[in-house]
């Protein structure tokens, strides 16, 4: 039978005769007898699949078409060549009405199934089977922001484990969209795991065990494909297509994969409930979620009618041991950075990692909340502590939690009536600690900004990074003065950040972005690192954290002039105004101080200003709230 012939079956456009059987039986018995017919029909036969090949069924929605390059792309980076087929297949969105005259582009790397939409996911879904010719199948669909890292770990883990692996998924916010189908209590409707938690309390996991699958991103092996139930609920036809392949279901978090379209709830809606009957509640929720550290009953059901968790407990990091004289407490800690992929350079992210880690080794559970998910109704009622990192903008605290504020920027943003809530208030500067409380009444208790000594320290230079006069940051916007001021100097200058490209000659740019597992070599390999602050940040007397990171690395910085810098670090920062103008800092004979001496300051650094020091400074404030 040709390939044209067993899609047009699928799609029910080739006439077969019926048995007596399916003639008599329900509709929903003669679908599903109907659909395990064309199961057995359209397999392809297991010794004509390529085991050197996977096969990449790629379903794209209507009114994702436009990324459909973009996917495939993605796609393609994470196999070596020869290694992938991808076919595309498209499918209207339900509730709108069928695009008018289109017509499928060319692609490049991948094939479309047909030259029409399907009505639904699982038509365009079932469509797609016959033509895959790789032993394994991977399923995704284009509302998945897919990366090759996301690719890599679920094929491992399918290869490790067999049955069916799914990836983790995760809104636009950055919250936790599923992990997998499970129903809790006999009379629960099936519904997915984790949804509306932070993925910091799906990597506890140890047990992976679920009962199917429940979104279009998951990898299995291609003989056990079979048609999907006709449904416009696309969880539910993920879920009955995927629950019982042998080997069960698992997922794997193998990094960030945020669904970027309108995400349906639940998994099984009421016209979908028989389809969902084989799903039984055998336990697998309450063990996932116990293996994470979180406490079950179960005589409730997951959600309340709020649609809040039931889910209790969330404070025992199993990674990290007990430290005698201090409580378990589960943090929140809240940044501006905004979610997904475009605020994983945000500096504020990398700060929030390193005192979460700091944290955790004192025994706490920490998670941290982007922007977008500074508000988690289904699950920040098991937060004790909110911390929120003052950037730009602020959520309010929630009044049943432990509230701390700690002003690391932007203080001119910050009010008194923004404050008022607050359990206690920190600032990462003295000057306005202290002239804040004044004004306000309000205490304001000084906690400068740190530095991660495991990272930031003194060592060899990388002649990779070797540069004479660095700066790492974008121009936000603008030629920032302390740099245009280098480029008048004629300072052979090497810039990491977006943007530079406008305001300076290209041979200066090294790149968009520099990661930060890479700084504290690139701030030791530079003849002199630039720094400077925010307007509002200089005048009140808030330092940079990059001058923590850079000092603390043994670099030579040359800065605007901040309050309080010279105390701090002394000679290894060169202030601009206040110790010599740009192009004297940047002369070859400047007076540095010998790299024993700059040496000595980064260990002061690493010893006074470590994010170890903050974590202790606000455990020991959340303990005394709650003590009141």
């Amino acid at each position: 039978m040709s390939v044209t012939t067993r899609v047009k079956g699928v799609l029910g456009m080739a006439r077969r005769p019926r048995t007596a059987l399916v003639r008599i039986a329900s509709p929903l018995t003669r679908r599903a007898a109907e659909r395990n017919r064309l199961a057995d029909e359209l397999a392809v036969p297991r010794d004509e699949l390529d085991p050197g090949v996977v096969s990449v069924l790629l379903t794209v929605r209507q009114d994702h078409l436009h990324v459909t390059q973009d996917r495939i792309d993605r796609l393609r980076r994470a196999f070596p060549e020869g290694a992938t087929e991808i076919v595309v297949s498209p499918y209207l969105v339900p509730e709108r009405a069928p695009l008018v005259r289109w017509r499928a582009p060319a692609l490049v790397g991948a094939r479309w199934v047909a030259p029409t939409l399907a009505p639904t996911w699982d038509a365009a879904y079932t469509r797609g089977i016959p033509v895959l010719g790789g032993v394994t199948a991977l399923v995704v669909d284009a509302a998945m922001e897919i990366e090759p890292a996301v690719v890599r770990g679920l094929l491992t883990a399918h290869a490790e484990r067999g049955g069916v692996v799914q990836a983790v998924v995760q809104s636009k916010d950055d919250v936790v969209v599923s992990a997998g189908a499970v129903r809790h209590r006999a009379d629960d409707a099936v519904e997915s795991l984790f949804r509306g938690f932070p993925l910091e309390d799906v990597l506890l996991a140890t047990d992976v065990r679920v009962s199917a699958a429940d979104q279009p991103v998951f990898a299995v092996a291609t003989a056990e494909l079979r048609p999907a139930p006709r449904t416009r609920h696309e969880a539910t036809a993920v879920a009955a297509v995927t629950g019982r392949v042998a080997g069960g279901t698992t997922f794997v978090a193998a990094g960030r994969l945020n669904h970027v379209g309108k995400v349906q709830r639940g998994v099984e809606s009421p016209d979908d409930a028989e389809a969902m009957s084989f799903l039984v509640a055998d336990g697998r929720a309450a063990r996932v979620l116990e293996s994470a550290g979180l406490v079950v009953d179960p005589a409730l059901p997951l959600r309340a009618d709020d649609g809040a968790t039931t889910v209790g407990g969330g404070r025992i990091d199993p990674r990290f041991e007990v430290v005698e004289g201090l409580p378990r407490l589960r943090w929140s800690i809240k940044i501006a950075a905004s979610a997904g992929p475009l605020g994983d350079t945000w500096g504020d992210v990398y700060f929030a990692d390193d005192l979460a880690d700091e944290l955790r080794a004192l025994g706490q559970r920490v998670v941290v909340d982007r922007r977008h998910s500074h508000r988690r109704p289904v699950s920040e009622g098991l937060d004790d502590v909110s911390l929120v990192i003052r950037g730009l903008g602020a959520p309010e605290p929630r009044p049943d939690t432990t509230s701390l504020l700690w002003v690391i920027s932007h203080p001119d943003q910050v009010t008194a009536d923004e404050m008022a809530p607050y359990d206690r208030v920190f600032a990462a500067s003295s000057a306005w600690a202290a002239a804040t409380a004044g004004r306000t009444g309000i205490p304001v208790e000084p906690l400068l900004q740190a530095t991660d000594p495991a990272r930031f320290h003194p060592g060899e230079p990388d002649p990779q990074l070797t540069s004479d006069v660095l700066f790492v940051g974008s121009t936000r916007g603008e030629f920032r003065p302390l740099v245009r001021g280098a480029v008048a100097a004629g300072a052979d200058l090497a810039l990491y950040g977006g943007g530079w490209a406008d305001h300076v000659d290209p041979r200066y740019v090294r790149g968009p972005f520099l990661p930060n597992d890479r700084l504290s070599a690139a701030y030791r390999s530079a003849r002199v690192v630039l720094n400077d602050h925010w307007a509002d940040m200089a005048a009140g007397g808030f330092i940079s954290n990059r001058l923590f990171d850079a000092v603390a690395s043994g670099a030579r910085v040359v800065s605007d002039s901040v309050d309080g810098i010279s105390e701090l670090f002394g000679d290894s920062v060169v202030q601009i105004g206040a110790d010599a103008d740009l192009t004297e800092a940047l002369d070859p004979t400047w007076p540095w101080p010998t790299d024993a001496e700059r040496h000595a300051r980064a260990a002061a650094v690493a010893a006074e200003h470590s994010f170890a020091h903050r974590a202790r400074t606000l455990l020991e404030a959340a303990v005394a709230v709650r003590g009141r």
